[in-house]
């Protein structure tokens, strides 16, 4: 399986408090000013990201991988210390769907699968023996990825998945949790979404426009949810770790991630049941020596 190589991301990170000794509000960026700085943000690994600009489209953070097989994140410069700030607070995320993959409009005879969300590392271990290398995690870190994800493709232009969809276009959107933080949010959250005509598809994950929230409570209780308009509320999972970790010291690690591994074709499509599967005739488009079948 082929992964998307553009990806278009629109991101509101808001992080807001009530009362704290620092303003973790300060860690919010809207990367709405063209060209600009964006610390106290910053996108790794370095070695896999082939392009990176917030010109190109204002008010968009737009990436395109170089192929090394890892995963892309957007992190803080420096990781959150529960002491430094009054809790509760909240972060969000906006992502915006690249169309290129969505329309299965890329130029690629190849299947448009990709994965994109909100990471969430968590450390237990002593902040003193936090590592100044903000790619290296320290002892005792769990995480969590709330990620929306497509398999397949329209099936106008290239060959779908038709044995993972029912519908009559050889795709899939799903919204789906992975790590291991906390159980009650990993697997599929089986969020629906519909067909509005001529296989495109909105509503939930299939929806352009993709909200994240993660509520941190407390040092042993944090939500994280979903949304796909922004006047609704999130649909929000709570994950209480104290039974199997005790309490945190920390985040390492919170903002957007771009599955860029293998990922998809070695664990997931593993674990996702097989379907029935549409008719024959919109199994997809093949070429083969430059004619379409």
């Amino acid at each position: 399986m082929s992964l998307h190589k553009y990806l278009s991301v629109l991101m509101l990170l808001i992080l807001t408090n009530f009362a704290s000794a620092e303003d973790i509000r300060k860690l919010s960026h809207h990367f709405d000013d063209s060209g600009s700085d964006i610390s106290p943000w910053m996108f790794v690994p370095k070695e896999n990201i082939k392009y990176f600009s917030t010109s190109e489209t204002p008010g968009l953070v737009t990436v395109r991988q170089n192929g090394k097989n890892t995963d892309i994140k957007g992190i803080l410069t420096k990781a959150i210390d529960f002491d430094d700030y009054a809790l509760p607070w909240c972060f969000q995320l906006s992502l915006l769907q690249n169309q290129n993959a969505v329309a299965g409009h890329t130029g690629s005879n190849t299947q448009n699968n990709y994965a994109i969300g909100l990471n969430l590392a968590v450390t237990f271990s002593d902040p003193s023996l936090w590592p100044e290398d903000r790619t290296q995690r320290p002892p005792d870190t769990h995480d969590i990825q709330l990620l929306v994800v497509h398999l397949g493709s329209s099936g106008e232009v290239t060959l779908g998945l038709p044995q993972y969809t029912t519908e009559q276009h050889p795709e899939r959107w799903l919204v789906w949790g992975r790590g291991d933080l906390g159980y009650n949010a990993m697997g599929d959250w089986k969020i629906p979404y519909w067909e509005i005509g001529n296989g495109i598809k909105s509503g939930g994950p299939a929806n352009s426009l993709v909200y994240f929230e993660c509520r941190v409570e407390s040092p042993s209780q944090i939500g994280i949810g979903i949304k796909f308009d922004p006047t609704h509320d999130y649909n929000v999972r709570w994950i209480d770790f104290t039974a199997l970790y005790g309490s945190a010291t920390g985040i390492w690690e919170i903002g957007p991630i771009f599955s860029c591994d293998r990922w998809i074709p070695d664990v997931l499509c593993r674990n996702i049941p097989l379907e029935r599967g549409p008719n024959p005739i919109l199994f997809g488009t093949e070429k083969t020596n430059g004619k379409t079948n």
